[in-house]
């Protein structure tokens, strides 16, 4: 059994495209069925401690694990929450344990990355504004995923503390982009092609979804906490990433209620290799968490730490 530390995980240096390839292939096969995930157990401490664990299998891959989650309540003091995470991988054949991992830039890099698979599938490939709503390690982690796909040229973000925003400007800027940090919602996303909401904790002021522009795509990380849920329209296209898990969030209340659209699936769009975003409509995605990329994140490191394959 092996054991990768944060600094172990970052020594092999995966590529983004390789986590892209993973993320890819592990949505396509839950829609087939050779990838499953298991209903995830929270159970909260007294202190607002929240933890809960993510269980996945891999038919093909030959793997099954679990994610172990705590997050502590965001203090707004310091602006933060406290996020620990740690994976235990097992092998199929045998049960055998394999390794346990940090992974902490494994759940933010599939994060990220998730939204990045729907937005090749939703947004316009012309994309050049993008609106991004609380500024911490999220905000970072998109801006570099989405610089590199998309041709942005200009970043508008918005905070709770303006001096977060101006820091995620100034690095924008660093990569070339036009920045600017707002003071409101609504200025931030006017115009924006794409949007990521990432905030820890609801907005005083609600996005509304007609400040978006005809055909803008919207990356709901915050699952809903800065978007009025209740004012979608059916001309808006809503999605989630795992049909059945956002239904069971929403059965027991850990999601926002949903205005009655439709919600459709990312995982048919990647199976069938299909983009909807020349309907010119409005895309909502919703991404609600999916350990078994997480999973597949991590029997990739374990691969990786075995050197060049012959």
């Amino acid at each position: 059994m092996q054991y990768f530390s944060a600094d172990d995980i970052a020594s092999l240096s995966m590529s983004r495209r390789k986590v892209l390839e993973i993320a890819e292939r592990t949505i396509a096969a839950l829609h087939d069925g050779s990838a499953r995930m298991a209903a995830r157990p929270v159970i909260e401490a007294a202190n607002g401690t929240r933890f809960m664990a993510f269980p996945a299998l891999l038919q093909n891959d030959g793997v099954a694990g679990v994610k172990w989650l705590g997050i502590e309540p965001f203090d707004p003091a310091v602006g933060q929450q406290n996020l620990e995470a740690s994976i235990v991988l097992s092998a199929l054949k045998g049960g055998r344990l394999l390794a346990v991992l940090d992974a902490r830039w494994i759940t933010a890099i599939r994060t990220a990355t998730v939204s990045l698979v729907a937005a090749k599938r939703m947004a316009q490939q012309a994309s050049t504004r993008m609106a991004i709503i609380a500024c911490g390690e999220q905000a970072q982690y998109h801006l570099d995923l989405f610089s590199k796909a998309f041709p942005l040229q200009e970043c508008s973000c918005f905070s709770r503390r303006i001096e977060s925003a101006e820091r995620l400007a100034a690095k924008a800027r660093d990569i070339g982009l036009k920045a600017k940090a707002y003071a409101g919602l609504r200025e931030c996303v006017e115009g924006a092609d794409i949007v990521v909401t990432t905030s820890p904790v609801p907005t005083e002021t609600l996005i509304e979804p007609e400040w978006l522009s005809p055909g803008a795509f919207i990356s709901l990380v915050d699952l809903g906490r800065t978007i009025n849920t209740m004012a979608l329209s059916s001309r808006d296209q809503f999605f989630v990433d795992d049909l059945v898990q956002f239904e069971t969030l929403m059965a027991n209340g850990a999601l926002k209620r949903y205005a009655p659209v439709r919600a459709l699936s990312l995982q048919q769009l990647v199976a069938e290799n299909r983009n909807c975003a020349a309907d010119g409509r409005r895309k909502v995605f919703l991404p609600t968490g999916l350990g078994a990329i997480d999973i597949a994140i991590a029997r990739e490191v374990l691969e990786l730490s075995k050197g060049p394959r012959a």
